[in-house]
């Protein structure tokens, strides 16, 4: 099985589940809606990747808001970012 936390758009996912074989499965976790819609059109339904995850992922249950940022792939639990382009742009 591959797992991938963050995938963004897939490359590291698809790679993984190439080495996984037919019998292996590959899981792919994207929280940020806009590139996970990127994910979705690359990868579902055309079975290179078996599940896709509009998630973020942590090391604990508690609920909170993931703060998207202008960068793609710089989506974080973190407030911190107050420049652009870093500058944080909504809450997912």
């Amino acid at each position: 099985m591959a797992q991938h936390v963050g995938a963004q758009l897939g490359y590291l996912v698809a790679k993984a589940r190439s080495r996984v074989g037919a019998r292996g499965k590959a899981i792919a976790f994207e929280p940020d809606p806009r590139l996970f819609d990127s994910l979705r059109r690359t990868f579902g339904g055309n079975g290179t990747i078996e599940t896709l995850h509009n998630v973020a992922c942590s090391n604990d249950a508690k609920p909170r808001a993931l703060n998207l940022t202008r960068v793609l792939g710089q989506a974080t639990f973190h407030e911190y970012f107050s420049n652009a382009p870093g500058e944080i742009i909504g809450q997912h």
